[in-house]
């Protein structure tokens, strides 16, 4: 095969969001033809794909009492596109059909909490996902921790691949935003910006309830909520019975484009998830000059390194993030523009989307030569 020879990828993933939009079109980029086949059996209409992505069509959603019918069906599709390569995530269940299939090259994608936290609290989810690595070409891991706990499970370091996500360093970088204005904040506001999905998972309950305490010492705090989740009742209910609803806005979804401008609004970032990779909202807000606080988990030691981009806290631990909330919002102005400088740097280094989408292709090009198909 010449090296300029585009490949035809299935890409098998959960639903639909931003991360896979960027994964598609990057593969379009490239040269490839990729056919996208959600497992949820949801997603946007094939209209509504990046331009040059095909939906694949008359495969069933992925459920327990339908697997052999889905299985089956799998099966049929991949002997009509032949694909070149399989391109399947999270673990174990994007690449779980494919394995079964005996379908390969078969490139498996860790999403990070699929490895990093599900895993580790369901042993047979642990023998299910290596049971798929065993049988994948490839592994890309999103990070450093990701990488090390397949290999501890017995993936060789040849067959691992650290691609982190990335950003678009063009889109997210420093500049004005309009929404504080909107917003009608304070001239003095120090504004938090939180941009997870509205879960226990993602530590929003303790995001709250940190910000909640660090207001009494700092009164001039304010938190930006973007998005939505499952916890939006309790949100609202939270923020009535503290008497919160003058400090804390609620913006709900914004469009992907819109992003940047409210990421750009704030003076600092905060997440405190259980768990994550290399977490894209993270490297998003570093690259608009976000310090932030997160929590200590591993993912995120590869991306903050305390009193350089931001501060680590323990996960579910409001006083802890109280605290650094606090020491964020009091820091001296040139001390918070040298933190602003550093988390741009940490992301110009480390989130480099087209040096990734690079090393991208060049795994898709490792995993097509090992099998010899090519």
């Amino acid at each position: 095969m010449k090296k300029d020879t585009g490949l035809r990828v299935l890409y098998m993933t959960q639903g639909w969001s931003p991360h896979d939009a960027r994964f598609l079109a990057g593969m379009v980029q490239l040269g490839h033809q990729p056919f996208y086949l959600p497992l949820s059996g949801r997603g946007p209409a094939a209209s509504d794909l990046p331009p040059g992505v095909v939906r694949v069509e008359g495969v069933p959603r992925l459920a327990p009492r339908g697997f052999f019918p889905w299985l089956h069906a799998l099966r049929r599709t991949l002997e009509r596109l032949r694909p070149d390569l399989i391109h399947a995530g999270p673990l174990p269940w994007g690449p779980l059909g494919p394995a079964l299939l005996g379908w390969r090259p078969l490139v498996s994608i860790s999403w990070g909490s699929d490895v990093l936290w599900h895993a580790q609290r369901k042993p047979w989810l642990r023998l299910l996902i290596g049971w798929v690595l065993a049988r994948s070409t490839l592994v890309l891991a999103d990070c450093r921790a990701v990488a090390e706990r397949l290999h501890a499970w017995g993936v060789p370091w040849s067959r691992v691949v650290v691609f982190p996500w990335g950003t678009d360093l063009a889109r997210f970088s420093p500049g004005p935003s309009q929404v504080r204005g909107r917003l009608g904040l304070p001239q003095d506001a120090f504004l938090w910006v939180h941009v997870r999905t509205w879960s226990r998972f993602y530590g929003l309950p303790t995001a709250l309830e940190g910000f909640r305490r660090a207001l009494r010492r700092v009164p001039n705090l304010r938190l930006l909520l973007v998005g939505d989740g499952p916890l939006a009742p309790w949100v609202r209910r939270y923020l009535a019975r503290h008497g919160l609803e003058a400090t804390v806005f609620l913006v709900g979804r914004v469009p992907e484009a819109a992003l940047p401008d409210y990421l750009r609004a704030g003076d600092a970032y905060v997440s405190v998830s259980r768990s994550d990779g290399s977490s894209v909202s993270l490297m998003q807000a570093l690259a608009v000059g976000l310090p932030a606080v997160v929590s200590d988990i591993p993912g995120n030691r590869e991306w903050v390194t305390p009193g350089m981009e931001g501060f680590l806290v323990p996960v579910e631990d409001p006083d802890a993030l109280a605290e650094a909330m606090v020491r964020m919002a009091r820091l001296p102005r040139a001390a918070l523009k040298r933190m602003r400088a550093a988390a741009r740097r940490r992301a110009e280094v480390q989130a480099r989307w087209p040096e990734h989408l690079r090393r991208l292709d060049g795994a898709y090009r490792m995993a097509v030569e090992w099998e010899g198909f090519h």
